[in-house]
């Protein structure tokens, strides 16, 4: 477990959750504009308080802030319930925590659900009390004790670990850890799959860190018809922001089209990685794609290129990022509002409809 800084000076702390001061310090604008006779503001979104930057807005800036803490970490240790003898849930947990409360920095034990297995797990505050904790014996004529519980920002974990993103909403579990053992020669030992806007990141672990080098320059991998990013774990904030800072846009592209049909030209201009992304709607491929190049002479050989690209007989254009382009036909010309796909499309269901 990780959070930020927590900062005090002589008058405020401020902590990661800030939603109950923002609220309160709404409140009193609201009561302060009320008594001015001016009507109440309306609350920030989320977005638009993230574009804040807070230590413009704040009087106190050139305060003499002091560190308390940069990092939290908690570390635990599980048992499944199934091997304590015990009948009782409420007394399993008993045994453990009789076997392990006395531990310096214990903060707790609690049940911990896993598919349709059950585990005890045993929080502690530093990594040398949950270990010796898994040293324990719990119950008496029992060989099962405490195991350390994986954790991902641990640098042991880290170095063997690696990060896939942009994988589609229905990604198979199987097949990406079949196409990641197959790729790094090396075999997983665990892998987690989390939801991150309309995508899927998997976290993987392997069982050394000899499988993370072998792909430690590798920027993307080919999963069915798209190209996913993967990064090491123990990736340095400089390295991920060199990935990211050439990249361009490549637009117009027919429907239908995906990074596997792109992949000739990909390899021609040395790209890295190749993303689309999706509608809100039907998460349909938009039509345009962001590709990173690893240098910013590869990016500048690739559009200068005299050549008009095409696909399908229509032409593709690289623009900046930024550039807004079509959301209908992904048209760098014309935003969606004048698209002749548009007109297209209604003068088709017209037709359609005088038959229906």
């Amino acid at each position: 477990m990780e959070s930020s800084s927590i900062v005090t000076n002589t008058n405020r702390i401020e902590w990661d959750n800030e939603t109950q001061f923002q609220q309160q310090q709404q409140l009193l604008n609201n009561q302060q504009s009320a008594n001015n006779g001016n009507p109440p503001q309306q609350e920030k979104s989320q977005l638009e308080m993230d574009d804040v930057n807070m230590d413009d807005q704040d009087p106190d800036n050139n305060a003499n802030w002091v560190t308390v803490v940069n990092r939290i970490r908690r570390y635990k240790a599980s048992v499944n319930v199934n091997n304590l003898t015990d009948n009782s849930i409420n007394s399993k947990i008993a045994i453990v925590q009789s076997a392990v409360g006395d531990l310096e920095d214990y903060f707790g034990t609690k049940i911990f659900f896993q598919g349709k297995e059950r585990f005890i797990t045993v929080e502690f505050g530093k990594k040398e009390s949950m270990l010796e904790a898994c040293k324990r014996q719990l119950e008496a004529d029992n060989d099962y004790k405490l195991q350390p519980t994986l954790n991902f920002g641990d640098e042991e974990v880290q170095i063997r670990s690696l990060i896939v993103r942009d994988l589609p909403l229905n990604v198979d579990r199987n097949l990406l850890k079949q196409i990641l053992e197959k790729m790094t020669g090396g075999n997983i030992t665990d892998l987690k799959i989390r939801v991150k806007g309309p995508f899927m990141v998997a976290n993987v672990i392997f069982e050394n860190a000899n499988a993370v080098n072998n792909v430690k320059d590798v920027w993307s991998i080919v999963y069915l018809k798209d190209l996913c990013r993967i990064e090491p774990a123990n990736i340095t904030k400089e390295d991920r922001d060199q990935r990211y800072a050439h990249v361009l846009k490549l637009a117009n592209i027919p429907f239908g089209i995906t990074a596997y049909d792109l992949k000739d030209l990909l390899t021609e201009i040395n790209a890295q990685t190749c993303l689309f992304p999706r509608t809100r709607n039907s998460y349909s491929r938009q039509r345009y794609a962001l590709i990173a190049f690893k240098t910013e002479d590869e990016m500048i050989k690739a559009t200068a290129d005299e050549r008009q690209l095409s696909i399908k007989g229509c032409l593709i254009y690289w623009v900046e990022p930024e550039k807004k382009t079509c959301h209908k036909c992904g048209s760098p010309d014309h935003l969606i509002k004048q698209c002749s796909e548009i007109e297209q499309n209604t003068m088709y269901k017209n037709r359609q409809a005088q038959y229906s």
